[in-house]
């Protein structure tokens, strides 16, 4: 089911947030610049894919565990990667698409959010 669907605020990409119960039908997803939730085993995960923080970020809610991408130019900055796990909620965060990114300014950022557990895996 589509929920959201909007043009990238610096391309004609269009993304989209998608809330998928699996099993699902892969080929029936579009497959631009998408976020996910997916809910496996009772565990609710959101993928952001490939996008900024968005105000429809509002609207998730009751995730366990969020993937946020930290990089710019298409993705986020670390301040707002901070911003967007604030209003998420996650209980655990992964920044990813960090590159050369100092992602531990997000870690940093989420120090007194208890209620977020921040880890940050070495890219390869």
């Amino acid at each position: 089911m589509v929920i959201y669907c909007k043009l990238h605020p610096k391309s004609n990409w269009k993304q989209y947030l998608l809330i998928i119960q699996l099993p699902v039908e892969i080929n029936s997803i579009p497959r631009e610049d998408n976020g996910y939730i997916l809910t496996v085993g009772g565990t609710r995960i959101y993928i952001a894919g490939d996008t900024e923080d968005i105000p429809e970020m509002k609207q998730i809610k009751n995730i366990d565990i969020a993937f946020l991408p930290v990089n710019q130019p298409y993705t986020m900055t670390p301040e707002q990667a901070i911003q967007s796990a604030k209003t998420i909620q996650p209980h655990i965060l992964y920044p990813y698409h960090y590159g050369d990114t100092n992602i531990n300014e997000v870690k940093d950022g989420l120090k007194n959010e208890k209620e977020i557990e921040v880890r940050i895996r070495a890219l390869q």
